[in-house]
């Protein structure tokens, strides 16, 4: 779709690979604030809810992260250091984003008990405030403003490349994500439109298939009927 605005051209991409909620405006990239979505995820830190895509490929260097999400808080960050994005599974190797109180982010890679990437920004998440988080090439992007430069790190290897990714929680510390809606995401191009309104499966453009997970006793009653929501 094409908008003539003047002598200036507006491209409206479409849910694409490597596109979540993007306009271009001439060369320029331009995050959307409005969800292109017809569903969304809540989920809820007291019934541990999260999701989980066991194969989406290896990160053997800090330069092949790739991720973007797109979501919203809807409660303060309560305790601090609340999981939003984690490739895990044991303690020493392991890579998270991290929601912090007053709104803060923060970005760790460990590989070994070695901390390569310790970056940290306060003070630039709004509940109720569609979000989006990227990070490619090294560096981490927030509604399209950089925030955090990794490149002097970029060649460094990982050891947690090759695991599950987690949205929400870490695979081996249960119950560490926090209240949050959330609308898509992408993983090394491949998007998660998180269109499907029911279930707890969910599948990226790609044919890549994740899990949602619940603690609360209501199962899948539960995720169809309060975590599925339609907006409106």
């Amino acid at each position: 779709m094409s908008l003539k605005l003047g002598a200036i051209e507006l491209n409206k991409i479409p849910f694409g690979a490597g596109d979540i909620n993007k306009a271009y405006l001439g060369t320029d990239i331009v995050f959307s604030a409005a969800p292109l979505n017809e569903y969304l995820l809540n989920l809820d830190a007291v019934n541990k809810d999260y999701l989980t895509i066991p194969t989406v490929g290896d990160w053997l260097t800090v330069n092949d992260i790739d991720f973007e999400i797109s979501f919203s808080l809807t409660t303060t960050i309560s305790p601090d250091f609340r999981v939003l994005f984690s490739r895990s599974i044991s303690t020493p190797n392991r890579i998270d984003v991290f929601l912090r109180t007053g709104g803060g982010i923060s970005f760790r890679v460990t590989n070994d008990t070695v901390g390569l990437i310790v970056s940290d920004i306060s003070s630039v998440l709004v509940v109720g405030v569609n979000h989006v988080l990227k990070y490619v090439g090294s560096k981490m992007y927030l509604d399209g403003v950089e925030i955090f430069d990794n490149t002097s790190v970029s060649a460094s290897a990982l050891n947690s490349g090759s695991e599950p990714v987690y949205v929400n929680d870490r695979g081996y510390l249960l119950g560490s994500g926090t209240n949050v809606s959330l609308y898509n995401f992408a993983l090394n191009g491949e998007n998660f439109p998180l269109n499907e309104g029911s279930g707890f499966g969910f599948t990226g453009s790609l044919g890549t298939t994740g899990t949602g997970v619940t603690s609360n006793a209501g199962g899948l009653t539960y995720w169809d009927s309060s975590v599925w929501t339609l907006i409106v």
